[in-house]
């Protein structure tokens, strides 16, 4: 029984952790919707809170994986 209760506290406090680890980005270069007509050499993405280092990100052509 108290491994159960410890279980579950340790649980309550990992969750808020994993659901707290979203961030909205706040502006990008190209911008949202903007056609690019050239090659780029750089992509800025600008966040609103801290990237952990294990994060990771997918550049996609069109929406294709």
């Amino acid at each position: 029984m108290k491994k159960l209760l410890f279980l579950i506290i340790c649980t309550l406090f990992i969750v808020p952790t994993i659901a707290n680890a979203h961030t909205a980005l706040t502006t990008s270069n190209p911008e949202d919707g903007q056609v690019v007509t050239e090659d780029l050499t750089e992509l800025v993405l600008t966040f609103a809170g801290q990237i952990e280092s294990l994060s990771t990100m997918k550049l996609l052509k069109d929406g294709i994986c």
